[in-house]
């Protein structure tokens, strides 16, 4: 890995998930991203897959996301967004 990000020093200060995925993408398209990182010896993460929210927690996301809404700054808004999602998984 150390090889690669030194004749690729543009890209030397991504995360080995985000180094991988663009040297697939650009120089080894015709390759899995699984199968770089192997030879990379780099172990990806898995993607992340929201959980599935039955009727109640569906509800309670939404007035979750609601009362986050009237937060009284930009950033208090995205803070409250963000915790919204944290809490139910997604």
């Amino acid at each position: 890995m150390e090889n690669a990000r030194k004749k690729l020093p543009e890209l030397a200060a991504l995360p080995d998930d985000s180094f991988v995925r663009v040297v697939q993408e650009v120089h080894y398209p015709n390759v899995s991203p699984e199968q770089l990182a192997s030879a990379l010896c780099v172990k990806l993460t898995p993607p992340f897959v929201p959980r599935e929210l039955g009727t109640l927690d569906r509800w309670r996301y939404s007035s979750c996301q609601s009362d986050a809404a009237q937060a009284p700054t930009q950033q208090g808004v995205n803070i409250g967004i963000r915790l919204c999602r944290e809490k139910f998984g997604q």
